[in-house]
Formats: structure tokens, sequence, C-alpha cells
């Protein structure tokens, strides 16, 4: 492989815009998902109050800390979990999912969850 070219087989599918990835395919029944993630790179978890995004129509299910099991899993170091379990431990780690009809009814839904943090210094060098 080292010095030779090697040709990219969907590359003009690619450049004409006519690739089909997963995200492009509707199945019936489909639904919609998103994550609520950490605005905070470290903080401890008090409280997730999902009760108002419940209630909105076209949600279908809402996934917390309390309803998974805590089941670790890393390439290496098996530390990560799906969801954060009682600390966040990077900005962006996911605290809660969302499966709704369809993507407006998500972001909705995600907007309406409130997370209380306890923020926790971070360590920003070795």
């Amino acid at each position: 492989m080292v010095g030779k070219n090697i040709p990219f087989i969907d590359a003009s599918e690619m450049t004409r815009g006519r690739t089909v990835y997963a995200s492009d395919t509707s199945l019936p029944g489909m639904l919609e998902g998103g994550l609520l993630r950490s605005p905070h790179p470290h903080a401890k978890i008090i409280n997730i109050d999902i009760s108002s995004a419940e209630q909105l129509p076209g949600v279908k299910a809402i996934i917390t800390r309390k309803n998974i099991p805590n089941v670790k899993f890393g390439s290496t170091i098996q530390d990560d979990t799906v969801l954060a379990i009682d600390k966040v431990r990077h900005f962006g780690e996911p605290v809660a999912g969302v499966a709704a009809l369809d993507e407006d009814i998500v972001e909705e839904a995600l907007s309406l969850i409130r997370v209380e943090y306890e923020e926790i210094p971070a360590v920003f060098d070795a």
C-alpha cells in the first residue's frame, strides 16, 4: 500500500452529493433522537428534571442516569458510561437522551430538561 495510489470507489458519488448516509434514511415508524450535553467541563449532577419534556406531545422516551444500567465500556480502560452517572467529566458529556417523532420535537424536549449541577474545579494541565 505504501507508495501506491488507492482509488476511492465512492469519490465520484461523494463529490456530486449523491452518497446516501445513514442519517439520510427514513423508515416507517422511525424515531429521531438527540442528546442533552453538559455545558460544564467538570460538575456533580444534583438533579435532572424531565417532567416538562415528558409532557411534550410526540416524545416517546427519555433516558437519564436513573433508567440506564451502570455498564462501563472503553477501548483500554473501561470507565465510560452511556450517560454521565454522578458527575460530568468533560464539556459535552451526555446527561440525557430523547427519542421523539421528529427532530423539532427532540430539540424542544431537550430544551425543557433541567439539570442542576454543582461545578467542580477542572484540571487543565498536568
